[in-house]
């Protein structure tokens, strides 16, 4: 888990912070990790050369961590076919102490491109948790040679698009439930808990999504959501989103649960509507004021056929 106290700050890099990153990607660990490397990675010269020119590219945008008024490492946004990503380096003897990811939110806060990608060798795991507590969700693999291990080997491709509308400058998804959860009233509160520790005993291996409600430009347009697991959803014009399968979500009445993707649209209510209790069911969505009002065990049905419809 990030720890929120850390006193991590970003700022542009400056040239005269190029002899520090220099040193820190000559560790070996570090290098074997990130895999692909430059061929020339111990060549000083190359590198000040490479780095002093993309430092001047305004389609680059480098940032240097500072953690405790030390430089602990590199964030950077580029762009390749076509294509925003992102890269980071923490120098190793700070590894563990979640300076990375607080990082990460913080630079995903001022770079606000989207989608951004990150890609990762297979088995970084530290950076792969790292993308999925910023909300980064894995898209794909590919294979490429990496210098550094002097191999071909599998990376994966994460993906963080506008429709995951996650906080980054506060905290983790999983924190975010929590404090959302605790927000609310206490039926409400007791339901949602209740509700969630269910979804994901039926669904624990889930991405889970906390949707905040808010549009780009900061305006609450819709009630919070927590999510689970991905659907892409695909429009009749040939464009595709990124979203949950099951959601939930407290509203002025009582809670909703979203069970998204399915094509009938009178799948739930002719399937589940005279059994559930006291509930509106429409084509996506199951409304009831507490949860004493529904047969839960049937709730739980539905939302497994939903899953299992759209995976």
């Amino acid at each position: 888990m990030t720890n929120n106290k850390l006193d991590i700050k970003l700022r542009p890099t400056d040239i005269s912070d190029l002899d520090t990153l220099f040193e820190f990607q000559l560790d070996e660990e570090s290098g074997y990790l990130a895999a692909f490397m430059p061929k020339n990675h111990t060549d000083k010269s190359a590198y000040l050369d490479k780095f002093t020119k993309l430092l001047n590219d305004p389609a680059v945008n480098n940032q240097t961590i500072i953690f405790d008024n030390v430089i602990v490492g590199s964030i950077a946004k580029f762009v390749i076919q076509g294509e925003t990503e992102i890269t980071y380096w923490i120098d190793r003897k700070y590894w563990g102490q979640g300076i990375a990811t607080k990082a990460l939110n913080k630079f995903l806060a001022l770079e606000t491109t989207r989608p951004i990608f990150g890609r990762v060798a297979f088995d970084n795991f530290g950076s792969q948790k790292v993308l999925e507590k910023c909300g980064f969700v894995k898209i794909g693999s590919d294979k490429g040679f990496a210098n550094a291990r002097q191999a071909e080997i599998e990376e994966f491709i994460y993906k963080l698009d506008i429709w995951q509308c996650v906080n980054h400058t506060k905290m983790d998804i999983q924190e975010q439930i929590k404090d959302y959860i605790a927000s609310q009233p206490d039926t409400k509160r007791s339901d949602l808990e209740v509700l969630h520790k269910r979804i994901l005993k039926v669904f624990p291996k889930s991405k889970l999504w906390f949707l905040d409600g808010k549009d780009d430009k900061g305006k609450i347009v819709t009630n919070p959501n927590i999510g689970y697991g991905l659907l892409n959803i695909k429009y009749a014009d040939g464009k595709t989103k990124e979203f949950y399968q099951v959601g939930i979500s407290a509203n002025t009445t009582g809670i909703s649960v979203y069970i998204m993707g399915i094509q009938d649209k009178k799948y739930l209510s002719d399937t589940y509507g005279k059994t559930i209790g006291k509930a509106s069911v429409t084509g996506y969505c199951i409304k009831f004021r507490n949860l004493k009002d529904i047969n839960i065990d049937i709730l739980e049905m539905a939302i497994r056929d939903g899953i299992k419809q759209t995976t």
